[in-house]
């Protein structure tokens, strides 16, 4: 679970009891909100947004793998098993598209996809291989939902 006022991560027991049973600190930047998790290499991913960041850490041990550049304002983030993307959809405007790394380098940034500003809440809908993105009313104009395809 992020605690982006207490820049960490907490990890939950789910045992009968829910508990914190660690801490992580989030050290590359301040205001993580949105994370995904690969449960087939046990990695978790966060994104921060000051700096915008992309965080990748390995849940066996706690520590941070990598971090790298990715789009401001970041709200959601999605992890795609099929594909092997990450979906970072940020108020700055854009979808950042990654590939995970396979070696531990970090994820590689493979499509900066142009949205709207300030749509930076979304819906992942693997089954129908859909990035749904939520584009809030402006004074530019009308509130509207973006559809992309997922599949490469």
């Amino acid at each position: 679970m992020n605690l982006p006022d207490e820049h960490e991560i907490a990890v939950i027991s789910l045992g009968s009891n829910l508990s914190v049973s660690a801490t992580w600190p989030v050290t590359a930047g301040e205001k993580n909100f949105p994370m995904a998790f690969d449960p087939a290499s046990a990695r978790l991913f966060i994104a921060t947004r000051k700096p915008p960041c992309l965080v990748e850490y390995d849940t066996t041990t706690g520590h941070r793998l990598s971090q790298t550049p990715c789009v401001g304002d970041a709200d959601d983030l999605f992890y795609d098993t099929a594909h092997q993307h990450l979906y970072i959809i940020g108020g700055e405007g854009f979808v950042d598209v990654f590939r995970p790394s396979e070696n531990g380098v970090g994820p590689n940034l493979l499509a900066r996809v142009p949205t709207a500003f300030r749509a930076r809440t979304g819906l992942h809908i693997p089954e129908l291989s859909l990035l749904a993105i939520a584009v809030p009313h402006t004074t530019n104009g009308a509130a509207a939902l973006l559809l992309f395809r997922t599949n490469p």
